[in-house]
Formats: structure tokens, sequence, C-alpha cells
């Protein structure tokens, strides 16, 4: 199978000498869940970033379906890859819950018929088809981050990165999260979910990536 994302020695410092990542390296799949743990301070959300494009490595390589990363702008690698970051609030910004997918697609060119279908599937898929008039922010955290979910998949990603998708959710939303996000890996999605969620781990991982201080530690199950 050949991987979605190849990273080849991929090292990243902050400002003023902060935590760096170290010499990564690592290919990603479709249609399986990867799960990236490790300590606060460990790298998992810089390496997230850094795939996503929202920072800049300083040394290394990185592809992206057969493409190198330094070719694609950042709304090409969006459409590639799909991100949520840990608090769905900072990417909810509509009126409502059905613009808040429809209104990406047509600022792309979609028509008006079209984004409205699509936005209706995924809606009736993530149970969110009856609070689609529904502000964004007054809906639950669960609520939440399938809708982010769903604005995501509008954009047909071949890869998702999630920061911690089940904080804040109870033992009976995680569960529907974790249904969920199977579902999608069958259906083709790879994902590298970042998470010090055991269950989740233990339950749903078909790879587990542990990390300290920067680096890859362990890649295996």
């Amino acid at each position: 199978m050949e991987s979605y994302i190849k990273l080849r020695q991929v090292s990243y410092a902050y400002p003023k000498g902060r935590f760096s990542l170290h010499d990564v390296s690592l290919n990603l799949n479709q249609g399986e869940i990867t799960v990236v743990k490790g300590l606060n301070g460990s790298g998992k959300t810089t390496l997230g970033k850094i795939i996503m494009g929202i920072l800049i490595p300083s040394t290394g390589t990185i592809e992206i379906d057969g493409v190198d990363s330094n070719k694609l702008k950042l709304c090409h690698r969006g459409s590639k890859i799909g991100y949520a970051f840990q608090n769905p609030d900072r990417q909810l910004f509509t009126a409502s819950v059905f613009e808040e997918i429809t209104f990406p697609l047509e600022i792309k060119g979609m028509s008006k018929k079209a984004a409205d279908q699509k936005a209706t599937m995924l809606l009736e898929k993530f149970d969110l088809a009856h609070l689609k008039q529904r502000v964004p922010m007054r809906l639950s955290r669960g609520e939440k981050q399938r809708l982010v979910l769903a604005s995501i998949l509008a954009q047909e990603p071949g890869y998702l990165i999630l920061d911690e998708p089940s904080t804040g959710l109870d033992r009976d939303r995680r569960r529907e999260l974790y249904d969920l996000l199977e579902t999608l890996t069958r259906e083709g999605i790879g994902m590298a979910v970042i998470s010090h969620d055991l269950q989740f781990t233990e339950n749903y991982a078909d790879r587990i990536i542990t990390m300290a201080e920067g680096q890859v530690i362990i890649d295996g199950l």
C-alpha cells in the first residue's frame, strides 16, 4: 500500500530555542487509525501542525499524495488533509449548522444546489440534520465535534489529523465518536489521532506512535 503522507528527517525549532521536533521520518497510510501519544510537550501537536502546513519544518521533506508539500499551497493541502483542533470552537464561524458546510463549498465555486445536497447528506450521516438551523456555538461539545468533522469531510480529504477529539465528551459521546472514526477508516480515509485516551488507543488503533522530547521513540502496536 502506497503511503499517503511521507515525512523524511523532518525537524522544527520554535523561536528562542523553545521545544523542537527532531529528525522525524514516518509513513502514514489511508484506511488506518494511527494514534499519536506521549506526554505533554513531547511533540504530538507540533507534528500534526507541520503535516498540515500550519508550521514549516526547518529541515526535511514532506510528501502528500505523491506531491512535495512545498509545491502545495495551504488551501490545496487543506483539500488533501483535514485538521481538527482540540477545541472545536476555533473552527466554527457561520450563523447556522447548515452554512458551516455550504459556505466554504460555495466560496470554492460549487453551485448552491450541489453544496446544499452535499450538506444535507453529511448532516444526516453525522446525525445533525435536525440541528441544521441551529447556531453552531450553541451546540453541545459532541455536536460541535461532529460538525467540524462533517465540514472537513465536505472537502473530501484523503487523511485527517485530529487533536484530542474526545476531550470534554462523556462516555457515550466518546463511543459515538469512536464508532464514527472507525466507519471513516472503512471508507478508506486515514487518520492520525493525537490522544491520551487509553480506551480509544486500546480498542481502535491500528498503529501507535509514541513521542518523547520531539522524537518518535516507538512505532507499532
